[in-house]
């Protein structure tokens, strides 16, 4: 690329007129991405590979893989498709001695205890905001994504938009709750009232300063997420089925919720909320992977113990 002004260099004239919004995303990523770095000024290709591979030893190899990939994706659109294979090619410089920062690994799973602890903290806490974060995320389990698209459709009933939702409609599901304790109902009501403008980052960043001063000797410590671990166990504690727990939590298949609490961590802990709607409806559009990965399972288990020859469906075919 040659060193021209931002405004008569192709790279920085792209219209976002794309009907595909993933993609116009990863367009967007990339742009934004350069003009971090290079502001007015439209860089040259050395410069702009040098400061690709230099972000590799600031974030996560997947993370680093994807901007990679929205870089490559806006290149192609402004027609520099040489620079985008280029881009394309790089490997990972940080990967060979693990030099890139790593992420600490998420709590899943929060003490009555420790419930306790930050609850009382909060009560001192001067941001509002942080406290309705809290409060929602601790009774609807709410992503912290989706705070500002829970709207009341009653006194007592929350829709929740989910922030996971794909186009084709494999992932993530809008949920309708129904909230049984009135007082918490309404605490609800004006904590979702406060988090209208909110930036989630922001409130992510506090948390975890609030955190780091209750348990600082703590390798590990609660995220908003892991309210929302929480109550997927404490779901699990009180015998709600697969289903159930995957609308309440905004998931489309109920193998997502593998990674979602244990009911040994959510006994003597209370539930305000179920689904607005039956659960027949609800195992109508759920999909339960759990029953075909059982099944899977069961047959591998039968072919180990009793061998291909004994085999159910072989012995029928022999017979």
């Amino acid at each position: 690329m040659s060193n021209k002004r931002r405004t008569d260099n192709p790279i920085y004239k792209i219209k976002l007129t794309m009907n595909d919004d993933t993609h116009a995303k990863l367009i967007r990523d990339g742009r934004n991405f350069i003009q971090q770095k290079f502001k007015e000024n439209s860089p040259a290709d050395d410069e702009l590979i040098g400061f690709v591979l230099q972000k590799a030893y600031h974030c996560q190899p997947t993370s680093w893989a994807n901007l990679k990939r929205s870089v490559a994706i806006y290149l192609d659109h402004v027609t520099c498709q040489k620079l985008a294979e280029t881009i394309r090619a790089l490997k990972n410089p940080a990967i060979t001695n693990k030099e890139y920062p790593t992420i600490p690994q998420k709590v899943k799973k929060l003490s009555i205890k420790d419930a306790d602890i930050i609850f009382g903290a909060l009560n001192k806490h001067k941001s509002e905001a942080l406290k309705s974060a809290v409060f929602v995320a601790f009774h609807l389990g709410a992503r912290p994504s989706e705070f500002k698209f829970i709207k009341p459709t009653s006194a007592s009933t929350f829709k929740i938009t989910t922030s996971k939702k794909s186009e084709d409609g494999k992932r993530g599901v809008d949920r309708e709750v129904i909230v049984n304790d009135p007082h918490i109902a309404e605490g609800i009501r004006i904590s979702i009232s406060k988090l209208k403008d909110i930036k989630v980052k922001k409130l992510q960043d506090n948390f975890s300063y609030l955190m780091k001063g209750l348990f600082p000797r703590r390798k590990k410590r609660p995220t908003l997420y892991t309210f929302r671990h929480q109550l997927a166990s404490t779901f699990k504690a009180n015998g709600f089925s697969n289903e159930v727990i995957a609308y309440l939590l905004g998931h489309k298949s109920t193998r997502t919720q593998e990674h979602y609490g244990h009911s040994k961590s959510g006994g003597g802990r209370d539930i305000c909320i179920e689904p607005s709607i039956s659960e027949s409806e609800i195992k109508s559009f759920i999909l339960d992977r759990h029953s075909k990965r059982d099944a899977k399972l069961f047959e591998k288990i039968i072919k180990e113990k009793l061998g291909p020859s004994r085999h159910p469906k072989t012995a029928q075919i022999q017979q």
